[in-house]
């Protein structure tokens, strides 16, 4: 894939695409979504990590798709194809105007890429029964990337080059070498 990361110290001056700032305010995470990145002033906040009194998996799900925000993967829930009748009166009653337009409102087909509707997206929030008029039961929350996922991201960030054959890995390595960035060379660990 051709995404590649690199950690820059905030005194750095190399031009740098995307500027986390970890949050404890309990406020929520946020990210510019895609190429909108760009349109942000530089030494402004691209992104902010709010993991305060997080479970272990929503911080992984926060983290994830905040990132997937900012490489312009949209919130699956949008999606045409998603079947969701959402309860417009409760949403309007129980969120700001842009939380409704940002994760609620529907995308239309041209704005998506091609893939199909896919419910195991981490870009899918969480959507809660009383926020629709159809379903029966809350939706769980991902905190893995989705074959959808990656599919998209391939689409959208192809390799310069043909890869190696990818290593065999533990599962989640690259989880807990980010957690350890945050959290310190002790976390994840049991």
């Amino acid at each position: 894939m051709g995404i590649h990361f690199q950690f820059l110290s905030s005194r750095s001056d190399a031009a740098e695409d995307l500027r986390v700032r970890f949050s404890s305010t309990s406020t929520g995470s946020r990210s510019a979504l895609g190429r909108d990145n760009d349109k942000v002033r530089n030494r402004d906040d691209t992104m902010v990590l709010d993991l305060a009194g997080l479970s272990a998996d929503d911080e992984q799900a926060t983290i994830l798709r905040m990132f997937g925000r900012a490489l312009g993967l949209r919130p699956e829930q949008r999606h045409p194809e998603s079947g969701i009748q959402w309860d417009w009166d409760y949403l309007r009653e129980n969120y700001a105007p842009e939380t409704i337009e940002e994760e609620y409102q529907p995308v239309g087909v041209d704005r998506r890429r091609t893939e199909p509707y896919d419910r195991h997206s981490i870009m899918h929030a969480v959507v809660y029964e009383e926020e629709t008029m159809n379903l029966q039961r809350d939706t769980r929350l991902n905190t893995e990337l989705s074959q959808g996922d990656w599919n998209q991201l391939l689409e959208m960030y192809p390799a310069k080059a043909p890869s190696p054959e990818p290593r065999q890995r533990k599962k989640k390595s690259g989880w807990r070498r980010f957690q350890e960035c945050i959290h310190g060379p002790r976390a994840g660990r049991a």
